[in-house]
């Protein structure tokens, strides 16, 4: 269901997002850019966080819709410099919140999949 990949070049990964898009990005103590932390790769279903761009070590990555847990992934042993690939193809077209979780904040993106399995 996901993918880890160190990727050196992330401009091939910005093209039009038809799959899904950006509703809002929260955090606890920081203001992120989330064009610099999230790319969105619509032809393969695919949404890619740069790690090197939070300011902390990722522990956890949780997927909900409807406050249901989705997916959930321990990240602590992946490096803070990763891109960490996040498949979408298996989830139904709608509304979800996408939230990480370091040691001192919680970032929140909510997302929404246009097309879905």
């Amino acid at each position: 269901m996901r993918k880890l990949a160190l990727l050196p070049i992330l401009g091939i990964f910005l093209m039009n997002f038809t799959l899904f898009t950006a509703v809002n990005f929260t955090t606890n103590s920081r203001t992120f850019n989330p064009d610099e932390v999230f790319f969105e790769d619509d032809e393969n279903d695919i949404l890619f966080i740069d790690f090197a761009m939070i300011d902390e070590q990722v522990e956890t990555i949780q997927l909900f819709k409807k406050k249901k847990v989705l997916f959930e992934d321990d990240c602590q042993l992946i490096p803070s410099n990763a891109i960490y690939e996040l498949e979408l193809s298996t989830y139904k077209k709608g509304k979800y919140l996408l939230e990480l979780q370091t040691e001192t904040q919680t970032i929140q993106k909510s997302i929404q999949i246009k097309k879905g399995s």
